[in-house]
């Protein structure tokens, strides 16, 4: 990765981190599960090495309950990005911090994918 393209991500990353601080984020398969659920949950973020039938199932209710999802770094960055241990998914529970994490994921083209009805004004 090249070294704006991390600046750039580390933003995405401070983002989260500020949602984390501000309790606007669920991490911990169980708790991820708890806000889609609830529809707490107004973004998914999954890291690129999440298990395949983990992703499968995060993103089936992310498709159920259209909410959006972004699959954005490893499970290292993700988990540093909240102060945590390693972390595949982590949900925000914030419409603000939602809008600006898809914002600048969208104009930094960091994301790997993205999905659901981000997009949907």
């Amino acid at each position: 990765m090249n070294i704006e393209k991390k600046s750039s991500i580390e933003k995405v990353f401070g983002l989260i981190g500020l949602a984390q601080r501000s309790g606007r984020v669920s991490s911990g398969r169980e708790a991820v599960v708890i806000s889609l659920n609830n529809k707490k949950a107004k973004l998914l973020i999954i890291s690129t090495d999440i298990a395949v039938d983990t992703k499968k199932d995060l993103l089936k209710m992310c498709t159920d309950k259209k909410i959006p999802w972004i699959e954005l770094g490893d499970r290292l960055e993700l988990g540093k990005a909240i102060g945590k241990e390693l972390r595949v998914a982590v949900t925000i529970n914030d419409l603000g911090f939602k809008k600006s994490i898809i914002k600048q994921a969208k104009e930094l083209q960091l994301a790997e994918s993205m999905g659901v009805d981000e997009w949907r004004k």
